[in-house]
């Protein structure tokens, strides 16, 4: 029995450390942001079965071992859109983070499984953390590869021409992969749209502005549900509520009278404001300004983590029988 369980022991220490090459793959839209801004944002993982995989930590990023798309995670991407692999050093990312091998459905890592439309083995790599971003990215990048398809329009050859620029500069390899029968409208494209402002056409995409637009509401909606949250949690803490008071004054984008309205929702109909809320937090990974929206993030993990609440589920359970206790 000691020998069985010393055996299991072993095999996850040896299973805990990252191989020499993970791979991340992504939209082009969220590998330009990841360049612009030389920042990684992790996914939110307040789920109670994300939160046993991430061993108690709030975030995580999908990595995989593999180097194809159609194999593991991402045989669900969209087909026909670019798509952006990301090289990573494995070992410089298990130097400064948990990095667990995961497998949902325990799949044999056969081709007739993995090949096979939504029935595959994971093949995941995770990286756990209980910070929302990656920040300095650049030093665990060994290099990107672009994937083309046959349709794509002007707007994805200039964001992938804006990709290499960035890499070029800062000595990231980028491979431009086409596909086997590409019809030469790339450099066709590049005729026509030699003229077009490729400053105008920055992170954001085409819209910048609307995408900016975008950026601020999210921030200010999670921010004011946040502090609104918070301070119906915590009425009875003077200090708390003092600092939480501050943190209103600071940031322009937060409204007082809007958060009292908040306030007033959790009171009065805690399960429309619970259900605005969650989706503005499945939202916060969208967005670039990963700094300003990392305060109110790590604002609610802490309230989270102080008060042993492990899923978003637990933070619901919790908020429903404070209200009640407190005849709130």
């Amino acid at each position: 029995m000691i020998s069985k369980i010393l055996k299991e022991e072993i095999q996850n220490i040896l299973c805990e450390g990252a191989t020499e090459y993970l791979y991340h793959f992504t939209q082009i839209d969220n590998m330009l942001k990841i360049l612009k801004t030389n920042t990684l944002g992790l996914s939110v993982g307040f789920t109670e079965y994300e939160f046993k995989h991430n061993r108690n930590k709030y975030f995580f990023l999908s990595l995989t071992n593999s180097r194809s798309a159609n194999i593991g995670y991402p045989i669900t991407f969209h087909e026909g859109l670019p798509l952006a692999r990301i090289t990573f050093n494995g070992r410089k990312l298990n130097s400064n983070f948990k990095i667990k091998p995961i497998d949902y459905n325990k799949l044999p890592r056969v081709k007739s499984v993995t090949l096979h439309d939504r029935s595959y083995d994971e093949m995941e790599e995770r990286l756990i953390s209980n910070k929302n971003t990656i920040t300095d990215i650049y030093k665990y990048i060994e290099s990107i590869d672009i994937r083309y398809v046959d349709e794509i329009d002007d707007i994805d050859i200039i964001k992938i021409k804006n990709i290499k620029k960035i890499c070029d500069e800062n000595n990231i390899k980028c491979n431009i992969v086409k596909p086997k029968h590409f019809n030469n409208k790339y450099n066709k494209k590049q005729e026509k749209i030699g003229d077009v402002d490729n400053d105008a056409y920055d992170v954001y995409g085409m819209f910048g502005d609307m995408e900016v637009e975008y950026d601020n509401k999210i921030i200010g909606d999670f921010s004011i549900s946040t502090i609104a949250l918070l301070k119906v949690l915590n009425h009875n803490d003077s200090n708390y509520n003092d600092y939480l008071n501050k943190l209103i004054s600071k940031y322009d984008f937060i409204n007082k009278n809007e958060v009292e309205k908040e306030m007033n929702k959790i009171k009065n109909n805690f399960n429309n404001f619970i259900f605005s809320y969650e989706d503005q937090l499945n939202h916060t990974n969208d967005i670039k300004n990963k700094e300003t929206i990392s305060i109110f993030i790590h604002l609610l993990t802490n309230f989270m983590y102080k008060n042993s609440l492990n899923s978003f589920i637990d933070l619901i359970n919790y908020s429903k029988i404070y209200l009640y206790k407190n005849k709130i």
